[in-house]
């Protein structure tokens, strides 16, 4: 009388790879002869999603796409078991494209291996197991750091920027890697904790009521409490062996996220995802670190400034990396670049061009509604329109202030022009090399536009006739002119220092004096009144400053012989040689 035989499976290797040789080796214990028709050994796998839910009546169920992935047989021929146990084998090779083993509460990729033994006119013996396939491992992959940032823009914001790096963008399950996570600009934000997280998603790649659903999460802690702002804070995470890889199927699709979030009291969570991919590798190899982030990769942009100026002609830039400022000259014009955060705009770059006094009396500002007045001709419709500008002679305000220069200041988001320079201010602070070469680049161009008009600035009208005079005037006795109003400073007479400057009544001179400076001696009214004698002029001391008015002098050779004058008076004065103060 035949007999069932009982069936023993052995599977090598188990988890199997898809791409891999599965070798089946089963026995067959009789415990009587036994005429066998055939032996079928199958491997099948199957592939579920879930569609959407149908619901009829008070009934309802849930409908799935379904599919036969992979489906392996092999046919043993007949034959007689003798009373014991028999060995047979198979092996099957799993395509490379097999999809891996997988559940969630949407799908399911399963692999089931049968036997089958057919007994004629008996109860066939048949057993089955569950097969575990795995995505195939991935050949040696060199280092592959990832930096991402929740900033966009090529400058900072107002808004908080997440930024995190990693020494690895591929994750190996079962290896360890790095990450460093900064945050800038939190603001009065409370943070309770900053999270790293490994996340898994599942996506429908056919028609699904479903959305996406996280299949997995692993979470590691990076800061139990605020970190500082800008400061960068590392963690070496291990990840889980189990961890489901990143696969992709014709029914779905698993990606992962490296997700960091701080935790907001009484706010919403600030959070940076960024996708990453977990497979098995042969011989994972890693960078030594993590790149930078936070205020250590901010300073190597700043570290970056003084390659870009170079590029642009400037060859004596100096870069303070504590206080992210660049130094350097074009021409005439000293330049300073600095960021700086403001509590009402944010992170701004700030610019500070500096020349000689032009004596213009300029002020041109941002227009405020109350502003009605201040609107030169001269100048652009856009440029009027947005400043305010005071000079004392509108007739030289295009001198300075040309269409080139006027083209530029309109680029910034804020702007004051005064004699001495310019304080311009664009919003949004250095964040990628390429904004700060932008910065750069727009304020070189400005200042080299500057100096330029700072040469040509145009003298008061009744002096244009004498300029070149005043000008060999200048660079024979003094060390400095003023071009718009031709004032002169650093003048030497009789071991005085005197300087020449113009009176005016709106645009039109009216007289000049010649000013010298005395240490205070609390007698001013005195020694103004012993000047006066003395100088056969009106002489005024105030504080310090001793001021003679002549008449308007168009040439500078008429200010010899009073300046002459008022050095041997203050001779007397100081050294109390005559009058009172003997």
């Amino acid at each position: 009388m035949p007999a069932r035989p009982t069936i023993r499976t052995y599977l090598t290797p188990q988890p199997i790879a898809a791409g891999q040789t599965l070798a089946v080796r089963f026995t067959l214990e009789s415990t009587e002869q036994t005429k066998v028709d055939y032996i079928d050994v199958v491997l099948v796998g199957t592939e579920s999603r879930y569609k959407r839910t149908v619901t009829t009546g008070k009934s309802s169920h849930r409908t799935f796409h379904k599919r036969t992935a992979v489906q392996l047989g092999a046919r043993l021929p007949a034959m007689l078991l003798e009373k014991g146990t028999t060995e047979h084998h198979v092996q099957f090779a799993i395509p490379a494209d097999a999809p891996p083993s997988f559940r969630s509460a949407l799908s399911h990729i399963q692999y089931s291996l049968s036997v089958r033994v057919s007994i004629p006119w008996w109860p066939d013996a048949h057993a089955t197991y569950d097969v575990i396939v795995v995505p195939p491992s991935h050949a040696r992959l060199g280092p592959r750091p990832l930096l991402v940032t929740s900033n966009a823009d090529e400058s900072r914001g107002k808004d908080p920027i997440i930024e995190l790096s990693t020494n690895a963008g591929v994750l190996v399950p079962g290896a360890a890697f790095d990450a460093s996570v900064a945050l800038s600009g939190i603001g009065d934000r409370r943070i309770d904790r900053v999270t790293l997280a490994l996340v898994a998603v599942e996506q429908a790649n056919v028609s699904s009521s479903a959305g996406p659903l996280e299949v997995d999460r692993r979470e590691w802690i990076v800061a139990q409490s605020a970190p500082a702002d800008g400061a960068s804070t590392s963690v070496r995470a291990v990840v889980p062996p189990e961890v489901v890889r990143t696969f992709s199927t014709p029914f779905i699709s698993v990606t992962h996220a490296l997700e960091v979030k701080a935790v907001v009291s009484w706010g919403s969570d600030l959070v940076l995802r960024t996708p990453v991919t977990v497979v098995d590798v042969e011989a994972p190899s890693l960078a030594t670190e993590a790149p930078t982030v936070g205020r250590a990769r901010h300073r190597e942009v700043w570290l970056s400034a003084g390659e870009h100026l170079r590029q642009l002609g400037v060859s004596d830039a100096a870069v303070h990396l504590d206080r992210c400022e660049a130094r350097f000259r074009v021409g005439s014009i000293a330049a300073v670049v600095r960021e700086e955060t403001h509590a009402s705009l944010g992170p701004c770059i700030v610019t500070e061009l500096s020349h000689r006094d032009l004596g213009l009396e300029l002020r041109v500002a941002e227009r405020a509604w109350t502003d009605f007045g201040g609107k030169i001709p001269a100048l652009s419709a856009p440029f009027r329109k947005r400043f305010s500008c005071a000079i004392r002679d509108p007739n030289q305000a295009t001198s300075l202030l040309d269409a080139s220069v006027q083209e530029t200041l309109m680029l910034f988001d804020e702007v004051g022009v005064s004699d001495q320079g310019v304080v311009a201010l664009r919003k949004g602070g250095v964040y990628q090399p390429t904004s700060l070469q932008r910065a750069l680049m727009l304020v070189h161009g400005l200042a080299q536009r500057l100096d330029n008009a700072v040469r040509r600035v145009a003298p008061p009208a009744m002096f244009e006739a004498h300029v070149d005079r005043w000008r060999s005037f200048a660079e024979e006795h003094a060390e400095a002119l003023r071009p718009g109003d031709l004032a002169v400073s650093g003048w030497s007479v009789r071991g005085h220092e005197l300087s020449i400057v113009h009176a005016f009544e709106g645009p039109k001179p009216v007289y000049t004096t010649i000013r010298a400076t005395i240490a205070r001696r609390g007698t001013d009214a005195e020694d103004g009144a012993m000047l006066s004698r003395a100088t056969n002029a009106t002489v005024v001391v105030h504080e310090g400053t001793v001021a003679m008015r002549i008449p308007l002098a168009l040439d500078p050779g008429a200010c010899a012989e009073p300046a002459d004058r008022l050095a041997v008076a203050l001779s007397a004065l100081l050294t109390g040689a005559s009058g009172a103060y003997r």
